[in-house]
């Protein structure tokens, strides 16, 4: 699954909404819209809004895209069909809790993956994104008490994470960058980052892209009702990394640390 982040203006602040669903959050040329593929039964495609729908979200929260084969939840979390079959056959649902809790998705990174992820940095990059992203692997691997381990590397073809930068069209209006969920015991395998904001600065881009290798180990939006309440952490947390939208001044939490502590 896919996770996003976007932009936002209100009366006192400038934010970026970001970066969730099981695995796991703009375009500015087109939105990612529903599409439904004409070549999957409707029954069957049903079977997928259903239970979308039965996780809490709103019709209007998500989008299939026909191209990926997937659902593009909230903006920013990829959710592909597979994933949702798995879930599916294997019985489970997320659980639904109030809002604003730390919460995780389905799906978390098993121990052998989390002590060694490996993340390539593409060459198309920029310098300010590459600075940001390395600083956020390093701020995440630094939580004590926590196996959780970032490193980059530099094979293209030796990787557990992807970070590029995808052309604005392939992205949903005022998206920022998104993320997959991890699966099956291996950590979301690609970070999404929109070249439409580029000029972020370089705090802003240090705050997306810890939100976004946050999904990549599994931690949810803390406002999102389809994840799943993580026992023991605080049950608010208004200056998680983890909120669907960012400013300057966000920054790992002691409710952060303490997420991928106790599932770590």
């Amino acid at each position: 699954m896919i996770v996003t982040i976007k932009r936002y203006f209100n009366a006192y602040k400038y934010l970026s909404l970001i970066l969730f669903f099981g695995l796991y959050s703009c375009a500015e040329e087109g939105e990612v819209k529903p599409n439904i593929d004409d070549k999957l039964p409707s029954d069957k495609l049903e079977k997928y809004y259903s239970y979308l729908k039965e996780t809490g979200l709103k019709e209007s929260e998500f989008a299939y895209n026909e191209a990926a084969q997937a659902f593009i939840i909230g903006g920013d979390v990829v959710m592909p069909l597979t994933h949702i079959d798995a879930y599916l056959e294997g019985g489970k649902n997320p659980s639904k809790v109030a809002k604003e809790a730390q919460k995780r998705t389905q799906y978390l990174v098993n121990s052998r993956q989390g002590r060694d992820i490996r993340v390539y940095i593409h060459p198309n990059v920029p310098a300010g994104w590459r600075k940001a992203t390395v600083s956020a692997m390093k701020e995440w691997t630094n939580v004590e008490d926590c196996f959780i381990s970032f490193r980059e590397v530099s094979s293209s073809n030796d990787y557990d994470v992807l970070v590029s930068v995808e052309p604005t069209s392939t992205f949903d209006e005022n998206t920022v960058a998104y993320a997959f969920y991890p699966y099956n015991g291996y950590a979301g395998n690609w970070v999404k980052i929109n070249p439409k904001f580029n000029n972020y600065s370089a705090s802003y881009k240090k705050n997306t892209m810890g939100h976004e290798l946050g999904h990549t180990i599994g931690l949810a939006h803390p406002s999102d009702d389809t994840g799943i309440y993580i026992e023991g952490t605080p049950y608010m947390d208004d200056n998680s990394i983890m909120y669907s939208w960012v400013d300057r001044n966000f920054r790992l939490t002691d409710g952060d640390r303490k997420a991928v502590q106790i599932l770590y």
